[in-house]
């Protein structure tokens, strides 16, 4: 974890939580587009890239073996992982956070365990947190817009989201 304006300034990092299809993403490329201080953390997974997703630009996918040797080395700040049906597939899908990715500008989109496993993490930065939130219709909507939907899969994470939000 670097402070990049080599100050004593405390080191300031915003995490962006809310539902599947909330818009974390977008507010978070909005806001290291239009603002130079802020920069984006590539967070890195297992799932499958989807249709229109690039590596390292928004996530860096790696396989299963992969992530669990990160884990291993302790390369990750903070990691969960979601058991999943793809295409009538079942599979368990890994995301975190790795140490080398955040900085002081950082913006980090996670769900509230992420978020809850980063604050344990890194007790001396000032995390600043904001939910975002937005109905099931238009959520859904923009998940079938991102390309390789799944029903059953989006069906899982409106579970998964009631179990984490409600």
């Amino acid at each position: 974890m670097t402070n990049d304006n080599n100050t004593n300034d405390a080191v300031n990092i915003i995490v962006l939580i809310g539902k599947s299809g909330a818009g974390k993403d977008t507010l978070a490329s909005d806001l290291c587009r239009n603002y130079e201080m802020f920069s984006m953390c590539i967070s890195t997974t297992s799932r499958p890239i989807r249709v229109n997703e690039i590596q390292c630009v928004h996530y860096n996918f790696v396989s299963s073996d992969k992530f669990l040797e990160k884990i291993k080395n302790s390369e990750m700040l903070e990691y969960r992982s979601y058991e999943t049906k793809l295409n009538g597939i079942d599979d368990i899908w890994y995301y975190g956070t790795e140490k080398s990715e955040v900085k002081n500008g950082s913006v980090l989109v996670l769900d509230f365990p992420g978020l809850l496993n980063l604050k344990s993490a890194l007790k001396d930065v000032n995390v600043i947190s904001l939910y975002l939130d937005c109905s099931d219709d238009e959520r859904k909507r923009r998940a079938q817009e991102r390309g390789s939907f799944c029903e059953e899969e989006w069906n899982r994470r409106l579970i998964d989201d009631s179990n984490k939000f409600n």
